[in-house]
């Protein structure tokens, strides 16, 4: 079964989108959506018991290799090719076929169900018994999107801080589970005392824990800001775009009534960001245009989120939700019941779902 072919196809493994897309819903509203960069997912099992890795090449054609996958991590995928190792970079691979323990496949099954909740549990029994580091990885990064979206704060960060372990460079970087929007969140906030703990435990910026000291002081804003604005100031120089965008995204939210002046210079910063890590900063400028009363935009941005990052639940949901309010405060009550109808549908356990109650 094939799995991430490089940081953006995560969004592969959650329920497409159903025929009343919010691809039209966007261009009715004229969206323009940045563009997208996506693996394909490569589907059915690989009976040989050697992992298959489709290999995009120059002229836009794919290569078939097959071998043994060794290692995943940072920028590139090592393969064992009969004693020749192949190194494949990361923008290079379409997707990978592997085996993987019958847990995994279920939980990926429950994903795409919305049935989150099992399907965490479904992840912990695939990760006692997946041996190969760079397929946990894989796994891990499933458990934080999950984790988080069910408000399991806490265990989110620490398969996060797991993961960053295993691979300081990680594909996945862009997922660290970090305090966008919590007015509607439920669940186990991490405490003052384990932030300040993750923190001690993390790395300046350029150094291999970096990204825990990143989701350490974004939740250690707010109670003590002191202490974690320095390091979020300084991760926000980080040579790893991934990291100093999310650290740029997370200084954003700590501003009160954000001037349009300011917010101009906000969207030209974005548009220099990885698109992967963007969700985040753009869900904080869509807020602050939303405070300032610029409803245009900010109902492009939250519907530019929901389209372009759906796997984020944590953002996509809410992001959904504030589209639908600024579209009710308009009267435009037919947009706002297929908005409606696409955050229940999508993300059944949202809070932000269970909010979705408009006057028509």
């Amino acid at each position: 079964m094939s799995d991430f072919a490089n940081e953006d196809s995560v969004r592969r493994s959650m329920k497409p989108l159903p025929q009343k897309s919010l691809l039209l819903l966007a261009l009715a509203l004229l969206v323009i959506a940045w563009p997208v960069v996506m693996g394909e997912d490569v589907a059915g099992q690989d009976t040989s018991g050697l992992d298959v890795v489709l290999e995009k090449r120059p002229d836009g054609t794919t290569a078939k290799r097959t071998g043994k996958i060794l290692d995943w991590i940072g920028v590139s995928l090592k393969l064992d090719q009969s004693g020749r190792i192949r190194e494949i970079d990361n923008d290079q691979i379409e997707s990978i076929e592997t085996r993987w323990p019958p847990e995994y496949s279920l939980a990926v099954s429950q994903i795409e169900n919305g049935k989150l909740s099992e399907a965490a549990r479904a992840l912990d029994d695939a990760l006692l018994k997946e041996r190969r580091q760079w397929a946990q990885n894989i796994i891990l990064a499933k458990l934080i999107v999950a984790r988080q979206s069910l408000g399991q704060h806490v265990s989110a960060v620490q398969s996060f801080i797991r993961l960053v372990r295993n691979d300081p460079q990680s594909r996945f970087l862009h997922l660290a589970p970090l305090p966008w929007e919590t007015g509607k969140s439920t669940g186990n906030f991490p405490s003052t005392a384990q932030a300040q703990k993750w923190l001690e435990s993390g790395g300046r910026a350029g150094s291999d824990l970096a990204a825990v000291s990143l989701v350490a002081s974004s939740w250690l804003m707010a109670s003590q800001s002191r202490d974690a604005r320095p390091v979020l100031e300084e991760l926000a120089t980080d040579l790893d775009p991934t990291i100093s965008a999310l650290a740029v995204g997370q200084l954003w939210r700590q501003q009160k009534a954000v001037s349009a002046k300011r917010l101009a210079v906000w969207r030209r910063r974005l548009e220099v960001m990885p698109l992967s890590a963007s969700a985040g900063p753009l869900y904080t400028v869509a807020l602050a245009e939303s405070q300032a009363s610029i409803n245009a935009l900010a109902l492009r941005d939250f519907m530019r989120i929901a389209i372009l990052h759906p796997d984020q639940e944590i953002l996509a949901a809410p992001a959904l939700y504030r589209a639908a309010t600024l579209l009710h405060n308009e009267g435009r009550t037919e947009v706002v019941a297929s908005l409606v109808e696409e955050l229940k549908s999508k993300y059944p356990q949202s809070p932000w779902a269970n909010e979705a109650a408009f006057d028509q």
